[in-house]
């Protein structure tokens, strides 16, 4: 990979620089000198997660937004467990949840969390993975969402809605030490 040739161009200016003249020669041949105001960016680090959520039809997958606004199989409990879990994603689209700690969180019986995380198992929406003591591992269909590069993104939503058609997504495999919540 090329390095980019700019990169490091901020760190070369001195703090105290403000303005400097910038010397500019037209396709013509004239010089001309333009002042420029410098301010240098400030490293910031958002200690935030981001999401990408897909708005536009999945091709009849159901595995949409707007698909699944229009669901009548999908009862607020399901959008609202559906919602937390989307909440708790990771990188890869895994979520790592204890039902008891989502019972207590969205105010909700543990009995009905379950129901609505098997609904939601059984509508492709989540997929389970295997369990690590009181936590479960499911990973949201990437049809739905992705956490992550939104060029992976796109590629594991193309990959999964082609999936998706013959209803057959597959929960991959991930090393042991992956599985911690």
């Amino acid at each position: 990979m090329q390095k980019n040739p700019h990169e490091n161009f901020f760190d070369q200016i001195p703090d105290d620089l403000k303005e400097a003249d910038l010397f500019i020669t037209t396709k013509d041949g004239t010089s001309n000198i333009v002042p420029v105001y410098l301010n240098k960016p400030k490293n910031v680090c958002l200690q935030a997660k981001w999401l990408s959520l897909w708005q536009e039809d999945a091709e009849g997958t159901g595995m949409s937004l707007i698909e699944q606004a229009a669901d009548r199989r999908f009862s607020e409990t399901d959008f609202r467990v559906r919602d937390y879990l989307l909440c708790k994603v990771g990188i890869g689209n895994y979520v790592h949840i204890s039902q008891t700690e989502a019972s207590k969180y969205l105010n909700i019986a543990q009995s009905n969390i379950s129901t609505s995380i098997k609904k939601l198992i059984e509508l492709g929406v989540i997929l389970q993975g295997p369990s690590k003591g009181k936590f479960k591992t499911y990973q949201i269909n990437p049809a739905l969402a992705f956490a992550g590069k939104l060029v992976r993104g796109i590629s594991e939503r193309k990959n999964a809605i082609k999936q998706g058609k013959a209803r057959i997504i597959q929960f991959p495999q991930q090393p042991d030490h992956e599985h911690r919540p």
